[in-house]
């Protein structure tokens, strides 16, 4: 068993695991319009802006007399009001995991988590019409039981400590070029079996983790986890199989589970006056903040740090600043002069507000990306002059329109929720085994055509740089899987790995006619999907630039 490389980074960010031992209690009582929970709720509910970035729930816990949600679908808010696990709600719509909104909750001054989860509770019966119902059910688990023999664990020797696992970071660092360290070591001190569970599945598992071990009291015990190279990720049931005498196995078991007998997609409107109720804080900007040249200045990629009260972007041209200020493509900004991408500069800006608090503990305190893009377009309009506005225009190119040729689409089952996921089908082999030089490969469920369209921006940043139209004429929503290479590699520019590449057979759906293997997305479309992805000259928002300076006023 192993975590994926993306919960690694997440493990080696956090240093102390201490406290997370306390479980979640969800609201057992019916969750309906009797509910107590009712009481009037104050809040701006509103669909989360497009973006062509990925999207990911943020929660800004209560602060200030506001309760911010950022990018959450129904089922994160559910999640997070009721305290249960994503896998332990069923039912509802299928959009329930797909749809994103801000939620922005008036709550008391000093409110707690749960008072703010109280008031989150009637935005969703008031705003949503949630109408849901709570009880157990068996759902997936991993199963954490004694093994053959004896357990490898001594008893707490302070029962007075805190119960947490501590990473043990290494004396120094690993010198430059040398080694990357396999170990990750963790000292648990004074845990019962059933907080280790929980700590294990905060760790490292979207599913819960149940004590099935009997074993009574609070432990002192090391355990070390190793990265396994093969697949990037790390394998800890071995771990805790070989260093404690336990054993971690999936299987099922009885959870609290919200069920979701129905919601509505658009929210009622906000209350007419919320403006004045709940005003917008104010327009957030960097205290101070210093431009220089940078000394690439090249036509690189440019990097961007987000800090509790500073900013740092390394050689970011103005047309870069423009485009994350604004979360577009360079090819939704209109009427730019010529020198917009030549200039390099490297940004620190710093602010003197409160940084927010963690999303999560033993997390950094960052800006929230919102406030750091509201920040950069202050920061352009006062140090670079710049003026602009939206408008419809005709794009020069890259605007993908989506046509229907043959349709090779499987009819989606109507009670899967709508997702789009990175990967192959659960079960399906990854084409990328035998064929390296694909560089995505795209699963989606339960999607309607519409849906698709604004999805496979996400992953084929390289080609798409403007909304994708859908002029399918499709109904109904369709189960697919696509694979394509990248732009470059589908060109030609890029090789492929020096490992070697399998070229697809003729029978393989994603063959391609480039010896490689490498398949470009408009003919991997047409090819797997039978959906044609063609240029169109039409119009779509674009950022309209009236002026701008191609230098920054003094610091």
């Amino acid at each position: 068993m192993w975590i994926s490389a993306f919960a690694f980074a997440l493990l080696v960010s956090l240093s102390s695991f201490s406290g997370f031992a306390q479980s979640k209690t969800p609201n057992t009582a019916p969750i309906t319009a009797k509910s107590p929970d009712t009481e009037l709720a104050i809040a701006d509910v509103h669909s989360s802006p497009n973006s062509f970035h990925f999207t990911f729930l943020r929660v800004m816990p209560p602060a200030k007399g506001r309760y911010v949600l950022h990018e959450a679908t129904l089922l994160d808010l559910i999640v997070t009001a009721y305290g249960v696990e994503p896998n332990n709600v069923v039912g509802g719509p299928a959009w329930l995991d797909f749809d994103r909104f801000d939620v922005t909750a008036q709550v008391t001054p000093n409110a707690t988590q749960a008072d703010a989860n109280l008031v989150l509770r009637s935005v969703l019966i008031q705003r949503f019409k949630l109408a849901a119902h709570t009880e157990m059910r068996p759902v997936p688990a991993l199963l954490l039981s004694a093994g053959s023999g004896p357990p490898k664990l001594k008893p707490a020797a302070d029962a007075t400590a805190e119960s947490g696992c501590q990473y043990r970071r290494p004396s120094s660092p690993p010198a430059p070029g040398g080694p990357v360290p396999t170990n990750y070591p963790f000292s648990c001190r004074n845990m019962t079996m059933e907080q280790y569970a929980q700590t294990l599945h905060r760790m490292f598992s979207d599913k819960p983790v149940v004590d099935l071990t009997g074993l009574k009291g609070a432990w002192d015990f090391d355990v070390a986890y190793t990265i396994r190279p093969d697949r990037q990720g790390i394998d800890f049931a071995d771990a805790i199989e070989k260093q404690l005498g336990l054993k971690l196995e999936p299987g099922t078991a009885p959870q609290p589970t919200v069920v979701v007998d129905s919601a509505v997609e658009q929210p009622t409107p906000n209350p007419p006056g919320l403006e004045k109720i709940l005003p917008p804080p104010p327009a957030p900007a960097f205290d101070v903040a210093v431009i220089k040249p940078s000394a690439q200045q090249s036509g690189g990629g440019f990097g961007v740090n987000r800090e509790a009260n500073q900013v740092r972007f390394s050689n970011i041209s103005i047309q870069g600043l423009i485009s994350y200020a604004w979360d577009i493509s360079a090819a939704m900004i209109a009427d730019a002069p010529a020198w917009i991408d030549k200039d390099h500069w490297d940004v620190l800006a710093k602010t003197n507000a409160e940084p927010p608090p963690a999303e999560s503990p033993g997390a950094p305190r960052q800006m929230a990306p919102e406030d750091v893009r509201a920040m950069v377009r202050t920061l352009l309009a006062d140090r670079f002059q710049l003026k602009a506005h939206t408008e419809d225009r005709v794009a020069q190119g890259d605007a993908y329109t989506l046509y229907a040729g043959k349709p090779k689409l499987k009819k989606a089952d109507p009670a899967n929720r709508t997702s789009c996921e990175e990967g192959p089908a659960p079960g399906a082999k990854d084409p990328r085994a035998t064929n390296p030089i694909l560089s995505e490969v795209v699963t989606c469920q339960n999607v309607t055509m519409t849906q698709f369209a604004s999805e496979i921006q996400y992953y084929a940043r390289d080609y798409i740089k403007t909304p994708v139209l859908n002029a399918t004429n499709l109904d109904g929503a369709y189960d697919l899987t696509l694979s394509f290479s990248s732009r470059d590699a589908a060109r030609g520019v890029v090789a492929p790995s020096s490992g070697g590449v399998t070229p697809p057979t003729s029978a393989d759906a994603s063959a391609s006619s480039d010896p490689t293997g490498a398949i470009s997305l408009p003919d991997a479309m047409l090819k797997q999907l039978g959906l044609r992805l063609e240029m169109q000259r039409r119009p779509v928002s674009m950022l309209v630039i009236d002026h701008v300076e191609p230098k920054p006023t003094d610091n």
